[in-house]
């Protein structure tokens, strides 16, 4: 009986802690502008977790403009220099 209420004493503390801390990484994530999603991947029904801060989010979006800016500059060069 002695070891059970000591084991259930620091399976609370423990408990109490982890709550404790969750919300000071909870304050760090949202300053930081930390959001996770799911997103499905093609060829799987299963979601995958894909979490990123907003300065991430924002690098990858501008990759994505610049590397789309430069596929259509490809394109059009070809088309006027009639080249395939």
């Amino acid at each position: 009986m002695k070891k059970a209420t000591i084991l259930l004493a620091m399976l609370s503390v423990s408990v109490l802690a982890g709550c404790a801390n969750t919300n000071k990484t909870a304050s760090v994530k949202s300053d930081q502008g930390f959001r996770c999603e799911k997103q499905s991947s093609l060829g799987t029904t299963i979601p995958s977790k894909l979490c990123s801060t907003k300065k991430q989010r924002d690098e990858a979006r501008e990759a994505s403009k610049e590397a789309l800016r430069q596929s259509q500059s490809g394109i059009l060069t070809e088309q006027v220099t009639g080249r395939n």
